[in-house]
């Protein structure tokens, strides 16, 4: 006999099956919440839970690896650390849930959401989570401030970020396509190589990143710049131009490029760059 009990000590479900994962399986098909059960350290790797409700969950180390967790109810629950490689999280609802050092490399998180109940601007904390190589499309991800995180090679195309905060994280060869940014900053972020096609980036601040070999085709990256919304160090300004040149070369009526744009490329740019790019433009140029 099998008792499943919250992290209260109280009874949730009672079976005869002889794993902890048969008694949970049988739990969810019998339709019975599981909220704020003690989970925390079990290994559960390939179980399968679409729709559980894990609510205020004790999860913290639990391994879910390649579990179905379909449409779960994970919100306010205790994910730290917790692992869920290659498990299959689309349409999961991760509300106030304690993020800290948690991995979803791997996994497919399309149409989750990601939401922080936001009280006086205030931003959820997610530290040293791994999103790496995941499948994100068409996330809401809403208030969350993610430090020494990994998107590394992961797919946000047409997700929707809300003041959110990237800093010191692994965004190399992120896809953002047709994804929307507002009120975004990114700072000391690895973003080399990522997508950035059909996005607007007039509400996104980006200060001491890497943006070497980004692709921004069909973006709206003049008037970032035009409003000083990319803020970058001295150390950036050869990366942001040829970050700038690229876009020159995507752009296909040259009447539309700004006056500004042409003034930063001539600021940041090293002679030879500024006189290449207003080439590209076709205005006349000195040597």
């Amino acid at each position: 006999m099998i008792t499943l009990k919250t992290v209260t000590k109280n009874i949730i479900f009672s079976s005869d099956a002889s794993t902890l994962k048969e008694a949970l399986e049988q739990a969810v098909n019998a339709s019975k919440s599981l909220d704020n059960i003690d989970l925390s350290n079990q290994d559960l790797e390939g179980i399968q839970m679409a729709g559980a409700s894990l609510q205020g969950a004790n999860l913290e180390g639990a391994n879910f690896a390649f579990s179905n967790l379909v449409g779960c109810n994970l919100s306010e629950a205790n994910l730290r650390k917790a692992t869920f490689n290659g498990a299959n999280l689309q349409g999961a609802y991760i509300r106030d849930a304690d993020l800290y050092g948690s991995n979803f490399s791997n996994s497919n998180l399309s149409n989750a959401y990601f939401r922080h109940k936001s009280i006086n601007n205030s931003l959820l904390k997610v530290k040293g989570a791994s999103f790496a190589n995941a499948i994100m499309v068409d996330n809401l991800i809403d208030s969350i401030e993610f430090t020494e995180c990994s998107f590394s090679h992961a797919s946000l195309k047409f997700a929707t970020l809300k003041h959110i905060w990237f800093i010191s994280c692994d965004m190399g060869k992120t896809n953002f396509k047709g994804a929307a940014l507002y009120d975004t900053h990114i700072d000391k972020t690895d973003l080399h190589g990522a997508n950035f096609e059909a996005v607007d980036l007039a509400k996104v601040e980006m200060s001491n990143s890497d943006i070497s070999d980004a692709y921004i085709g069909h973006s709206t990256f003049s008037v970032v710049c035009g409003n000083s919304r990319l803020k970058t160090s001295q150390s950036q300004r050869i990366i942001l131009a040829n970050f700038l040149l690229n876009w020159l070369e995507l752009t296909i009526d040259k009447s539309d490029i700004e006056t500004k744009l042409q003034e930063l490329l001539k600021e940041y740019a090293p002679a030879n760059k500024y006189s290449e790019a207003l080439t590209k433009t076709g205005e006349p140029h000195n040597t």
